[in-house]
């Protein structure tokens, strides 16, 4: 019969391999939304930076915990959690103030809401033409 925990280091992780499972999924997602945000920063004149960094930060935490359930370098593992802590609370200080204040968030512009300006996309069979008070 399989333990119900594996030792790593020392430690005790039950269910490590639903851990690491886990882990390269948040992986996946955090690159997603970082991809995303690498796509969308032009557009908004790069006043996404908090999404950029919440993505950077969750592929840093998960490849921090994907280190030290692996035990590959636990050290350093660790040092990447320190580091996306300190990513996260970067985020949270550049956000937009108008969302922390309750305020709209920035939203999309279309051509036919207003004057937009010669560049463009489409989304969803619309026009993007930019942020809104921007």
């Amino acid at each position: 019969m399989e333990p119900m925990a594996e030792v790593v280091h020392g430690l005790v992780v039950p269910g490590r391999i639903l851990w690491i499972v886990l882990c390269y999924a948040i992986l996946a997602l955090g690159s997603l939304g970082l991809l995303g945000a690498l796509f969308w920063g032009p557009d908004l004149r790069w006043r996404n930076l908090d999404e950029l960094l919440r993505g950077a930060g969750t592929v840093v935490v998960s490849s921090g915990m994907l280190m030290v359930l692996h035990g590959a370098d636990p050290i350093f593992g660790q040092a990447l959690l320190l580091i996306a802590l300190g990513i996260f609370a970067t985020a949270y200080a550049v956000g937009d103030p108008r969302r922390r204040r309750g305020g709209k968030p920035l939203q999309l512009r279309f051509e036919d809401d207003e004057p937009s300006p010669p560049s463009f996309r489409v989304i969803q069979g619309r026009r993007y033409a930019g942020p809104r008070g921007a």
